[in-house]
């Protein structure tokens, strides 16, 4: 099924990530007020600034951007909106001066839940991309 093909394509990107030496840190958490937004707020583009400024100082850097949305849509439409919301940020901070080969997209739709996210979150807390580090 499309709930099951998704759900061993996350299994997948959490073993490539598992597979770095090091820890990723949480380094930005942006989130979207509506369950279809999938385009960067100022205040969004602001923190992306910072955080790009701060890894362009850094060398031999991975970074993670994983999406997520809340259960408002159907698997696929919720699948879309995380893969757009990834894509967005991904260019934004090529854009900054970040090389494609340093960011790994891995978009999450409905299936999962941001890191530290409790059961039954509010579906705005769902509703975000994080930004991860391979440990500097």
């Amino acid at each position: 099924s499309y709930e099951q093909e998704l759900r061993n394509n996350i299994i997948a990107q959490n073993q490539i990530v598992n597979s770095f030496k090091g820890s990723f840190n949480t380094k930005l958490v942006l989130y979207y007020q509506k369950p279809k937004d999938t385009f960067l707020s100022a205040k969004m583009k602001k923190d992306l600034d910072k955080l790009a400024k701060e890894l362009l100082k850094q060398t031999n850097t991975t970074v993670i951007v994983e999406a997520y949305n809340d259960k408002s849509g159907t698997l696929e439409e919720d699948f879309a909106i995380t893969t757009k919301r990834a894509n967005e940020v991904v260019g934004y901070l090529i854009q900054q001066g970040l090389k494609s080969n340093q960011i790994m997209i891995h978009s999450k739709g409905s299936i999962a839940a941001p890191s530290g996210s409790p059961s039954g979150a509010n579906a705005k807390n769902l509703r975000c991309v994080e930004i991860k580090v391979l440990g500097k």
